[in-house]
């Protein structure tokens, strides 16, 4: 398939998300020899679901594809953290905030994703898995480092988290709907695309009460293992 036609394939499955054909939309990227995007794209249309253990699946094929992809490992530890599995969390939290590699920000809309990752929620989400993992003096350090890197209004949860010690807090997503999506200038004759999804904070009942067995770092680690082995 030429560079085009997998552009047009990309903004064919955008379309089909947009009209709220989700499984369209899936199967439209999964033909097309997914990127990481790609797979990043199907974990964010899992995670609208709640089918977080699809969702780690789609993450860890995307940092499979690219592991500098800092935002799928981000996405990996939030759906982690949904998941109940709070070490996995804090261990891909990590590994996000590693390869950041000093930046405090990330604006990855040049990517065609529009959304920035700043090294702050990074440490606020490693610190609050942290914390439900059962080690309080280490996340609660990483709240406070978190905090002093806090450039927006919008952060001002980190200092709150930091005097409530990271009890019934949240962790940072990118927004619902928020997908990497094809530069428009390099399709002709497509319909206008509007760009979705911003900034939250996303909220578990009781992250405690999900048991799904799943190893997602595990995999993770085996399916890089067998990346790098392979001829």
């Amino acid at each position: 398939m030429s560079h085009k036609g997998m552009l047009e394939k990309w903004a064919l499955a955008i379309e089909h998300h947009e009209a709220r054909d989700y499984e369209l939309a899936v199967k439209t990227i999964e033909k097309n020899d997914p990127t990481a995007k790609g797979y990043f794209n199907i974990g964010m249309i899992h995670s609208m679901f709640g089918w977080h253990g699809e969702a780690v699946t789609a993450f860890i094929r995307a940092v499979t594809k690219d592991p500098d992809l800092a935002i799928a490992w981000f996405q990996l530890s939030v759906c982690n953290f949904l998941l109940g599995e709070f070490e996995e969390a804090a261990l891909n939290a990590n590994e996000c905030y590693a390869k950041m590699r000093g930046n405090p920000v990330i604006d990855y809309q040049q990517l065609g994703l529009d959304h920035k990752l700043h090294s702050c929620e990074v440490l606020y989400n490693r610190g609050i898995c942290s914390i439900y993992d059962g080690a309080e003096e280490e996340g609660i350090e990483d709240l406070i480092w978190a905090a002093e890197a806090v450039t927006l209004d919008e952060h001002k949860a980190i200092r709150e988290a930091i005097e409530a010690k990271g009890k019934h807090c949240t962790v940072f997503s990118v927004g619902a709907g928020n997908l990497f999506r094809p530069p428009k200038y390099k399709i002709e004759n497509l319909p206008e695309i509007d760009y979705l999804g911003t900034s939250r904070l996303i909220h578990a009942d009781d992250p405690e009460d999900h048991d799904t067995g799943f190893t997602g770092h595990q995999q993770l680690h085996r399916m890089l293992s067998r990346s790098v082995s392979a001829p």
